[in-house]
């Protein structure tokens, strides 16, 4: 492999320093703000999952709300509270729990109860084409399964 002698390397470095010292102020501006702004983005996304997180992790600790049972998705701050619980109680109760959490702006609550909520199923995370009644518990023997 060939080496860059020192006057090419010289020569490289001397048009890059041209070329970037080309653009404009105005072009150096608009990069700076975009950086900022993918940096706020960015910011923005980790702080969501983060509240996300807290939230979830709140619910689970909580003996009275079924936490596996709601699902919690955050934007800019706003906490959705989504699935089936048991009774308006817990409803309240999980609505309590996200909003005293920190990081949390506002809460919206899209929870409903029933006491037919299949414990520990948030609905919608069966798999496609199924129902909850047709997903084996994990650990539980089929028909064939004792037979040989």
């Amino acid at each position: 492999m060939n080496e860059l002698r020192p006057s090419t390397a010289a020569l490289l470095a001397a048009a890059a320093a041209i070329a970037l010292g080309a653009c404009s102020p105005a072009d150096r501006q608009e990069a700076q703000t975009e950086g900022r702004q993918a940096t706020a983005q960015a910011s923005a996304a980790v702080d969501d999952a983060a509240v996300t997180t807290k939230v979830k992790a709140a619910l689970l600790a909580d003996d009275q709300v079924k936490g596996t049972q709601i699902n919690v998705d955050t934007s800019g701050g706003t906490v959705r509270l989504t699935g089936t619980v048991d009774t308006p109680a817990q409803v309240a109760r999980a609505m309590e729990i996200a909003k005293g959490v920190s990081g949390v702006q506002k809460v919206e609550n899209n929870l409903s109860a029933s006491a037919s909520a299949a414990p520990g199923m948030v609905p919608g995370t069966q798999p496609p084409g199924t129902s909850a009644g047709s997903t084996p518990m994990p650990n539980a023997s089929t028909p064939d399964s004792t037979k040989k």
